[in-house]
């Protein structure tokens, strides 16, 4: 089956639609390739993940209107964080995403313990935060421009040092830690994008 996507998927509903069910279909092959590995992941941190969610999100204490937080988020990512970006709205950004994770919005008010909308919701707002800053400090690390990720303080394209997919990942401090992963070119090579 042959799919064709449009190319900047920051701006297409339809890309991300298409791109979700193919990585979804491809996350679920992986995983059941990989399920005899289920268990290595330590108990600790599954009780750990439990407690953070379960005693600090749903059972948790705040004076904070957590959809006035997830408000607050949008319009700062829409901001310092777009498409047109630069170094000292990243730096204000990721500053006050932490600010904002930091912030007392984490309770539920609903407490039922089925079909809880109200908690479904403030989970989304953690995972909000948590990718937001992931983006945020992504985009200070790749310090060039591509694609529909535009850096005004770096406004080329630098195949050098940046061709390469960014890769992140969660650890116990609960920072995001970023590596890379080389780029396999197949049968069409990278060309600067000019508009």
């Amino acid at each position: 089956m042959r799919q064709h996507v449009n190319r900047l998927g920051a701006n297409s509903t339809s890309e991300c639609l298409l791109w979700g069910s193919i990585t979804g279909r491809l996350a679920a092959e992986y995983a059941e390739k990989k399920k005899d590995r289920a268990n290595s992941v330590a108990h600790n941190k599954i009780q750990s993940e439990e407690k953070r969610i379960f005693d600090g999100i749903f059972r948790g204490r705040g004076q904070v209107n957590p959809y006035d937080v997830r408000k607050e988020f949008t319009e700062l990512m829409d901001v310092k964080a777009s498409i047109f970006r630069n170094e000292n709205d990243l730096i204000e950004g990721l500053k006050k995403v932490r600010e904002l994770y930091k912030s007392l919005w984490k309770h539920v008010d609903d407490r039922a313990k089925e079909y809880n909308t109200n908690f479904i919701n403030v989970m989304e707002i953690d995972s909000l935060l948590r990718i937001g800053e992931i983006i945020i400090v992504g985009a200070l690390n790749r310090r060039e421009s591509r694609g529909a990720h535009y850096r005004t303080d770096y406004p080329n394209r630098d195949d050098v040092n940046f061709l390469k997919h960014t890769l992140a990942y969660f650890k116990c401090d609960n920072e995001p830690h970023f590596s890379w992963h080389p780029v396999t070119l197949t049968r069409y090579l990278p060309f600067e994008r000019k508009y």
